[in-house]
């Protein structure tokens, strides 16, 4: 029997991420969640949910086509940077922490989880100010791991230091090459790219 999707707790744990994350990252931490059910029940979800609202978005604005274009390109690009910055965020800790792959996977996946909510509320609003303003806002990601980093006492500075400036600008900058490419290899109009 397939599992229901809870969107209450996916919602509840993003907004706790973005608005309360020194409280909720040891709430996270203690949690052992293994990796294919926390991509399944948590981003997966989240991702195809901002990716619906890309496509609508970019529904009311112009040709469905295109609408239904960026928003697969969307959803291919954020699950791509989320792979990428997972696997070398887990190198990069192997060996430094007892539960890389573990702490890896939650940086990664909670970092994104906020990153997805205003990322595609760009994708959505590409062309306008809105967009532009939501794109700024993504970088919040850096703060969730910035504080999910800091609860990581058996790191010390230095890694700690290296994890978040890795994490951040691969979380920050794979999406928005894969778009990129995307939208040439497609040749979907710049307008909305």
């Amino acid at each position: 029997m397939k599992k229901k999707v809870d969107y209450k707790n996916i919602w509840a744990r993003t907004k706790a991420m973005l608005l309360s994350p020194r409280r909720e990252w040891p709430a996270a931490h203690k949690e052992d969640i293994p990796g294919k059910r926390l991509f399944q029940e948590y981003l997966l979800p989240l991702a195809a949910t901002g990716t619906a609202c890309v496509a609508i978005l970019l529904l009311i604005r112009g040709n469905g086509w295109t609408a239904v274009s960026m928003a697969a390109i969307n959803l291919i690009s954020v699950l791509a940077g989320w792979f990428v910055t997972y696997r070398l965020t887990r190198e990069y800790l192997d060996g430094k922490l007892g539960n890389a792959r573990q702490t890896a996977l939650y940086l990664a996946t909670y970092g994104y989880g906020v990153y997805i909510v205003f990322h595609c509320l760009s994708d959505g609003f590409s062309g306008h100010f809105l967009g532009q303003v939501m794109e700024v806002a993504s970088f919040l990601c850096v703060h969730t791991l910035y504080v999910g980093l800091e609860t990581l006492p058996e790191l010390n500075a230095k890694h700690r230091n290296n994890v978040l400036i890795m994490t951040a600008v691969l979380m920050l900058v794979i999406p928005a090459i894969a778009e990129r490419l995307l939208t040439i290899v497609f040749r979907i109009p710049t307008l909305y790219a």
